[in-house]
């Protein structure tokens, strides 16, 4: 039997620009303005999972954390507190997540996208089960648009990625949400290039004139190297100066 390639019809995807710096505000955003009962979010690191766990803490949403690093009895613990409502939100590792079978799921949130294509059908599946209905959500930054895009070939659908409502990153993040819309509707990652680093035919760049000068092109050494003058007389050679090393004798001396 091979593996399952579509979610469930009962879950509704949603996918949200999420610039990475301003992923926990929109979380904490996402908690705050919608009703979210039992709510499951996957982090792609363990690092990410008790970070976020701590910051939904102090904002006042229970919430507890699993993964690799922590002892049987702390995951036992923490799985056992979802479970009966004692915590909001589990944050989960997909190492972590793979024995967690609880029934009742709401919400599944991608706060980080996986990497691999099945992985994400393994997340989202965890909502929706036994008919109910699900949501998963995914933010998107614009260095994760390949694994959309992964995605998407996966499953055979396009998936528009828009603004989450009422919520506005920062405004030092403000242009990169913009860059996630705009890639991910035409279907292509388009990487940035710095023109300094990357000179290429029709650019500007500090460094084109001297170290790219061809025949047409402007610059420096141009005129000198492939622009010969009709008529113009060869100049004379002059002998090279070398140093002698001789302690007796030293100085400058002729060939």
């Amino acid at each position: 039997m091979g593996e399952r390639r579509n979610p469930a019809e009962t879950i509704v995807q949603h996918f949200y620009n999420a610039p990475q710096g301003s992923k926990i505000d929109l979380l904490v955003h996402a908690l705050e303005a919608e009703h979210m009962q039992s709510v499951l979010v996957f982090s792609r690191t363990k690092h990410g999972a008790d970070k976020i766990s701590r910051r939904l803490e102090r904002t006042g949403i229970a919430s507890a954390a699993i993964h690799s690093n922590r002892t049987q009895s702390q995951r036992e613990k923490a799985l056992e507190g979802f479970k009966e409502g004692k915590f909001r939100v589990l944050v989960a590792t997909d190492i972590a997540a793979r024995g967690i079978d609880v029934s009742g799921i709401s919400h599944v949130i991608n706060y980080d996208i996986p990497q691999y294509p099945e992985d994400y059908i393994h997340r989202i599946g965890r909502t929706g089960r036994a008919g109910a209905s699900g949501d998963a959500i995914t933010f998107v930054s614009r260095e994760e648009l390949q694994y959309l895009t992964r995605i998407e070939k996966f499953v055979g659908k396009r998936y528009m990625v828009n603004a989450y409502p009422g919520f506005t990153a920062a405004p030092q993040q403000a242009h990169t949400s913009a860059n996630v819309s705009s890639s991910s509707r035409s279907g292509r990652t388009v990487p940035q290039h710095d023109n300094k680093r990357h000179p290429q035919s029709g650019r500007t760049g500090g460094h084109d004139d001297k170290r790219r000068t061809q025949s047409g092109r402007t610059g420096p050494q141009n005129d000198k190297r492939y622009t010969p003058q009709a008529g113009r007389k060869k100049p004379e050679h002059k002998k090279m100066d070398s140093y002698s090393s001789d302690s007796s004798n030293a100085g400058w001396s002729n060939y």
